[in-house]
C-alpha cells in the first residue's frame, strides 16, 4: 500500500501539521508514501479564485518551491525523516518523532538475507552538525549513516 496525493497545502503551520499526521500514520501502519507534487510550475486550482485567494487560477505556492524557485523549508523539514528503506528481515515497527528526532524501529532478522539494513537520516533538518550517526538496534545490529 502507498499513500499519495496528500499535502496540497500552503507553507503554513496547518500544512506542516497535515504532513506530520500523514507521515506519522504511514509509519504507524508501515505504509509507503509519496508527496503530492515535486515541481516548480504552478498548480491550476479553480477553488483559489472561488475562495478569493487569488485572481490568478494558477497557484505557485502549493508544491515544494516558492514562486522564485526556493524550497518551501517548512514542508521539506516536515517530509524529511529517519526511516529504514531496507532491512535484513521483516520490518515490524518504525516511528520517528519530529520534535526530538528520536527514531525507533524493529524488525525480525532473517539471516538468509545477505544484505545489510539501511537507515536514512536527514542531517540537514534533524541531526545537524553530526558527522556520523550510529544507532544500535535492540537486536544488536549497528546502522551507520555518514
Amino acid at each position: 500500500m502507498i499513500i499519495t496525493e496528500f499535502g496540497n497545502c500552503y507553507n503554513t503551520d496547518a500544512c506542516v501539521m497535515e504532513l506530520n499526521l500523514v507521515t506519522k500514520s504511514a509509519d504507524d501502519y508501515l505504509v509507503g508514501w509519496a508527496y503530492y507534487q515535486y515541481k516548480t510550475f504552478g498548480n491550476r486550482l479553480p477553488e483559489i479564485v472561488e475562495e478569493g485567494k487569488s485572481e490568478d487560477p494558477i497557484d505557485w505556492t502549493i508544491g515544494l518551491y516558492t514562486s522564485n524557485g526556493d524550497f518551501e523549508k517548512k514542508k521539506i523539514k516536515a517530509l524529511s525523516r529517519a526511516y529504514l528503506p531496507y532491512t535484513q528481515g521483516r520490518l515490524a515497527k518504525m516511528a520517528f518523532d519530529k520534535i526530538s528526532g528520536s527514531f525507533i524501529a524493529s524488525f525480525e532478522v532473517n539471516t538468509d538475507i545477505n544484505y545489510p539494513s539501511v537507515m536514512y537520516v536527514s542531517s540537514q533538518f534533524h541531526y545537524e552538525g553530526m558527522e556520523k550517526i550510529t544507532k544500535i538496534m535492540s537486536s544488536g545490529i549497528e546502522l551507520t549513516s555518514e
